[in-house]
């Protein structure tokens, strides 16, 4: 190798680097993907996600038996985890069954979010067997 080509392998490795930072690393906090929050905290629960602009609302159908297999704590966090998606956009959250069952709703209504049914068809806490 001549001098010209340890010269220009130098400049492309001193410059490689700079370059794909600046073009892949963010210098600010970015929000998660919705399918990223879907696909993390509704693994194995959601089974297929519809948004529907007109009504203002993301419908996520769910795995009933993953659903009925979470206790009230289970169904709250997975619940509240998967309603960071509407959140910053003001639509609600509707988990349905296949057959278009509601099973929980998260929506907002005077300024305040709230959850339907308010025990999310759950109990509080399993019985021991």
């Amino acid at each position: 190798m001549g001098i010209n080509q340890y010269l220009v392998l130098l400049l492309v490795i001193l410059l490689t680097p700079r370059v794909a930072a600046e073009t892949i690393v963010t210098q600010e906090p970015m929000e998660p993907s919705p399918w990223w929050i879907i696909d993390r905290f509704g693994k194995n629960l959601v089974l297929d996600t519809t948004i529907d602009a007109s009504q203002k609302q993301v419908i996520l159908t769910v795995d009933t038996g993953v659903w009925s297999n979470l206790d009230y704590l289970g169904r709250y966090r997975a619940l509240h985890q998967l309603s960071s998606i509407v959140i910053p956009y003001d639509y609600s959250l509707v988990l349905q069954t296949k057959r278009q069952i509601t099973l929980a709703t998260y929506y907002k209504q005077a300024g305040r979010w709230d959850i339907l049914p308010p025990g999310i068809g759950a109990l509080p806490l399993r019985p021991r067997r």
